[in-house]
C-alpha cells in the first residue's frame, strides 16, 4: 500500500464549480467511511472564477492541486498520479455525494475479484439532493468490453466509479485529444482490463448542467468523440463476431454526425478519421442521406 492509512482517494477534476464545490466537499466529508482512511484530492484545471478562494470546509486530508486548463481528463490523470491510496474513487465537481458513496463502492470492488466498480446516479437539475436509496445489489459485467463496442457513451455515468490506481494509471493513453467524452475514452481502456461490478444502487445525485453534454449540441458532441475512442482502440480489441457486428454498426450510423460535427469544429485529423471509417463501413447510397440527416440534426433547435 502506499500510505499505511490512506486506502483511497477520492479525485475530482474543478473547472469553474463555485457554485457547489462547498456542498459538493460538504458532502464528501459527510461519508460513512472512516475520515482517516481516505483523502480527497481537489485538482484546479485553470479555473477563472475564483472557487478556490471561498471557505471551504475543513477535512485533514483534502489537497488542493492547481495547474493550467487541460480539460478534465488530463486532470484526472494528474490527481491519480498523487494518489496515495490503492483504490481510486472518481468524481465529478458539481455532483452531490450521498453518504455511503466511497462505502458502497470500496466494498464493492475490494470484496470481488473485479477490477472497477461502478454505481447508479440520481439526474437532478438543481441544488436540491435526496437521500437515495440504500439498498444494495450486485451484478458483474463479465465482459464490460461489449458495452463499448456497442454504445458511445460511459458504462459509469459521472465517472461514479472505483479502480485500483493501477489500472487507472494505465487506462489514460491518448486522453489529451479528447474535447469530449474523456470518460468515454477512460473507461473503454479500463474495460480492456477485466470485469466490473455493478453495485445497484444510488450513490451520487448527478447534475445536469445545461451547458455541458446536455446542452443543445453537447450529446453530438460526445458521440463523435466517442467514435474516435472506438477507431483509436479497435485495432487492439480482440472481438468476438457479435462485437465486430457492434463495432461496424456503430461506424455506419455515428460516422455521419462524426463527420459534420468534426468539419464544423475545423478538427480536420478527427474528421479525416471518421470519414475513411465511414466509407469503409457504409453503403454508399445510404451515405448522402444519412449525413444530410446529420446535418439537420446539428442545428435542429
Amino acid at each position: 500500500m502506499t500510505n499505511s492509512s490512506i486506502r483511497v482517494s477520492v479525485v475530482i477534476p474543478a473547472y469553474n464549480c463555485k457554485d457547489r464545490i462547498v456542498a459538493v466537499l460538504t458532502s464528501l466529508i459527510n461519508q460513512d467511511f472512516p475520515a482517516s482512511d481516505y483523502e480527497i484530492i481537489l485538482v484546479n484545471d485553470g479555473s477563472t472564477d475564483g472557487w478556490e478562494t471561498l471557505p471551504l470546509p475543513t477535512f485533514n486530508n483534502l489537497v488542493i492541486y492547481n495547474k493550467v486548463n487541460q480539460g478534465a481528463g488530463l486532470a484526472r490523470m494528474y490527481g491519480v498520479k498523487k494518489a496515495k491510496g490503492d483504490v481510486v474513487i472518481f468524481h465529478d465537481a458539481d455532483d452531490i455525494a450521498y453518504r455511503h458513496k466511497i462505502s458502497t463502492l470500496y466494498n464493492a470492488l475490494t470484496n470481488s475479484e473485479c477490477i472497477a466498480a461502478f454505481a447508479d446516479v440520481n439526474f437532478t437539475d438543481d441544488h436540491q439532493r435526496t437521500n437515495g436509496d440504500n439498498t444494495l445489489n450486485t451484478h458483474i459485467h463479465a465482459t464490460p468490453l461489449a458495452h463499448f463496442c456497442r454504445s458511445p457513451y460511459p458504462l459509469a455515468l459521472a465517472m461514479n466509479l472505483a479502480t485500483y490506481k493501477s489500472h487507472a494509471l494505465t487506462s489514460f493513453k491518448g486522453i489529451e485529444i479528447f474535447k469530449a467524452a474523456n470518460d468515454y475514452h477512460f473507461q473503454f481502456q479500463l474495460s480492456m482490463k477485466g470485469p466490473w461490478i455493478h453495485a445497484q444502487t444510488q450513490t451520487v445525485d448527478y447534475f445536469i448542467n445545461e451547458q455541458g453534454i446536455s446542452s443543445t449540441n453537447g450529446p453530438l458532441k460526445q458521440v463523435s468523440y466517442s467514435l474516435i475512442s472506438l477507431l483509436t482502440l479497435m485495432g487492439s480489441i480482440n472481438a468476438d463476431p457479435k462485437q465486430s457486428s457492434d463495432i461496424k454498426d456503430r461506424i455506419a450510423n455515428e460516422g455521419p454526425n462524426a463527420m459534420v460535427t468534426f468539419l464544423l469544429e475545423k478538427e480536420f485529423k478527427h474528421f479525416a478519421s471518421a470519414s475513411f471509417a465511414t466509407l469503409k463501413h457504409t453503403r454508399l447510397l445510404l451515405l448522402p442521406k444519412r449525413i444530410w440527416w446529420a446535418i439537420n440534426r446539428r442545428f435542429q433547435k
